[in-house]
């Protein structure tokens, strides 16, 4: 035998999944790179994020809420500015090193003491299979190409290493080190998304399944590991609440919604999740999605539920064979379930569960695939080549689709034709597009677009604040005070709408007036620029009668507020 022969054909061997993952994913994801910066990607990555500029803080700036990514988006920054094409290179890399611990996790599962006696000849195969499909799947699009749900990649990349990390220990002399690393990989992941908040529930769930044969083995063998996971839940508490923004858009006193009404909701948006794994046509970046208040979401709940409980008598019968599915319930169960959430529905959340449906449906598929074969005899290498096309076939369909959905993103206006399109009762959609369209200086149909927004949402604030702003340059300014008061009536602290109303009285010389807005807006945001600005033009003209030594300016409500 030729010793480096052998050592070059293990390498190839080793090489070639990775190699595939990274082909396979820059062949769907190409045309992503240049994707402008959209939506709240501006106040995400530049307009709120200080975090480089803030480093002399300390550790209080390090364990902040989702730190890491803004570490990330800071360091895209230091080495790029604005350049879009580093920030799209990151997320890439970050979702094909997810795609590469997702196979070995899969390889490594399928050869386990409990399985490898039915997988461990295609054990490679089929993690491979997994791995390509879900590196491919255009219902992930909203984590790599929008640039702001990198959160969702950076944390399935530490679950992974969580995950992966524990196996690797469970099978080498050196487990202390493994462990010691699933620990820390379990703790940074808090400061990428909360969602990581599961993931040593799932190490323990996936302990059980395929490693120990009973709870008090479990326990006896591994209590420090999970001792040690357990604290980074003390890190997770610390981070979510002490920060307020978090309080705006989720939690169970959130305005408008209550746990009750959040959970009659979610059923459906489960059921059209798994329909968008098998079937990814309807994707759509902001669904709006209803709030079931009236009590009528029985079928999917009942659908769900049956679900649900088929997933834990498996369980308890199988664990091996129910893990996936308790892992695809235990990942969702922060975002939906119970705790009210501003946005119902969000593909972003399906990042990581798509694993699970994706190895259930694949490994489903080859033991539908060997019972046939094994009726009509076929032999072992035709079977590996059949499975080879009908995987390839699939992975260059969602490839395909996957081009498509990037193609959404690469202009503002596209993007959210497409989610009025899909949702036309979404007035944020309407918003959204009408501020693209004003921005590109298409003022009437901007203002089409906002009166749509209205129609539905009479009490929409931003819009209101918008179609001021338009009419206010049109020379309008008594309709235009009116919006603002009507925006002001749906959210007494639109600081935007303070501001326009406090510009729009000095414009017309009443300057007590203006200052009297530029004081309010400057009093609920003391770190506001424009309105620290505007209040000194205001007392200078006071000071000056007849003289505007600076020039004031309007304000116009960001993207994302909703």
């Amino acid at each position: 035998m030729d010793p480096i022969k052998n050592f070059r054909t293990l390498n190839f061997k080793r090489l070639l999944p990775p190699l595939l993952l990274l082909l396979a994913g820059f062949g769907a994801y190409h045309n992503s790179f240049t994707v402008p910066f959209m939506f709240d990607d501006s106040s995400v990555i530049f307009k709120y994020n200080s975090f480089v500029r803030q480093l002399d803080r300390g550790w209080a700036a390090f364990l902040a809420r989702r730190s890491l990514v803004d570490f990330s988006f800071g360091l895209n920054y230091v080495f790029g500015g604005r350049d879009v094409v580093g920030y799209h290179g990151v997320n890439f890399i970050a979702h094909v090193l997810a795609a590469f611990l997702l196979y070995r996790i899969v390889d490594w599962t399928l050869q386990s003491a409990k399985l490898s006696r039915r997988y461990s000849k295609v054990a490679g195969g089929i993690a491979l299979s997994v791995a390509l499909i879900w590196v491919c799947h255009p219902i992930q699009t909203q984590s790599v190409t929008y640039l702001s749900q990198r959160a969702e990649i950076l944390m399935g990349v530490f679950y992974l290493m969580t995950l992966l990390c524990f196996i690797r220990g469970t099978h080498s002399t050196h487990k202390n080190y493994w462990f010691a690393a699933c620990i820390l990989f379990c703790t940074l992941g808090q400061l990428a998304k909360e969602i990581m908040v599961t993931a040593p529930l799932a190490v323990l769930f996936y302990d059980y399944a395929f490693v120990s044969y009973s709870w008090k083995e479990l326990w006896s063998r591994h209590w420090f590991l999970y001792l040690g996971l357990s604290f980074s839940w003390f890190l997770f508490l610390g981070t979510f609440f002490s920060d307020a923004v978090v309080s705006k858009s989720v939690g169970l006193s959130l305005p408008g919604i209550s746990p009750w009404d959040y959970a009659w909701t979610e059923p459906r948006v489960i059921l059209h999740y798994l329909g968008l794994c098998f079937w990814p046509k309807s994707l759509c970046l902001d669904y709006a999605w209803p709030i079931a208040r009236d009590r009528i979401e029985i079928l999917p709940f009942l659908i769900v539920f049956f679900i649900f409980i088929a997933t834990l008598l498996l369980w308890r019968r199988q664990p091996a064979l129910g893990f996936s599915g308790l892992c695809f319930f235990l990942i969702l169960a922060p975002t939906s379930s119970f705790i009210p959430i501003a946005d119902a529905a969000a593909e972003h959340r399906m990042y990581l569960p798509l694993a699970t449906v994706t190895t259930l449906t694949v490994v489903g598929g080859y033991e539908i695939l060997k019972c046939l074969f094994d009726r009509i005899q076929i032999w072992d290498r035709v079977r590996s080549f059949i499975f080879f096309l009908l995987v390839l076939g699939l992975v260059a369909g969602l490839s395909v689709q996957t081009i498509r959905r990037n193609s959404d993103y690469r202009k503002p206006e596209w993007i959210w034709g497409d989610v009025v399109k899909k949702q036309p009762n979404n007035p944020r959609g309407y918003y959204n597009l009408a501020t693209v369209l004003r921005e590109q200086g298409h003022l009437e149909e901007a203002t089409a677009n906002y009166v749509r927004a209205l129609s539905i949402k009479p009490d929409y604030a931003d819009a209101h604040n918008s179609l001021g702003w338009i009419l206010q340059q049109k020379g309008n300014t008594e309709t235009a005070s009116f919006h603002y008061h009507k925006a002001l009536e749906s959210d007494p602290k639109h600081l935007e709408a303070l501001n326009n109303l406090g510009t729009l009285a000095l414009g017309q010389g009443d300057i007590q007036t203006a200052i009297g807005y530029f004081s309010k807006a400057l009093k609920l945001y003391p770190n506001n620029f424009m309105a620290a600005h505007n209040l000194n033009v205001a007392r200078e003209m006071q000071l000056n009668p007849g003289k505007m030594p600076f020039r004031f300016n309007y304000q116009e409500s960001d993207h994302s507020r909703g």
